[in-house]
């Protein structure tokens, strides 16, 4: 399974969370591609079966947008203030990346 990790850098401890998320992931069998929400970064949306965005609720509609021509399903984990649309908390990373 391929995993793109999208990452807001304006984020706090992002790119912390992103490493931990990798991590998980690679320990499970995945590959996985790390990036921004930059042009450079479009490829990710074009080669993974899943794509994580962590940031915040704007992160992920972002990302959303990026991934509907494709239907690539996108998690959303929470580094900002309110979370309504992030389902997954950072505080949950290996058991949210089991599931």
């Amino acid at each position: 399974m391929k995993i793109g990790i999208i990452k807001n850098k304006k984020k706090e401890q992002c790119d912390f969370y992103a490493e931990k998320l990798e991590q998980a992931f690679i320990a499970r069998g995945a590959e996985v591609t790390c990036g921004e929400q930059t042009e450079k970064d479009k490829a990710i949306y074009d080669s993974a079966d899943i794509i994580i965005s962590i940031g915040g609720d704007g992160t992920f509609l972002r990302v959303a947008a990026n991934t509907i021509e494709r239907r690539v399903p996108v998690f959303g984990f929470n580094l900002g203030t309110l979370g309504f649309l992030t389902e997954f908390d950072k505080n949950n990373i290996d058991e949210t990346v089991e599931k």
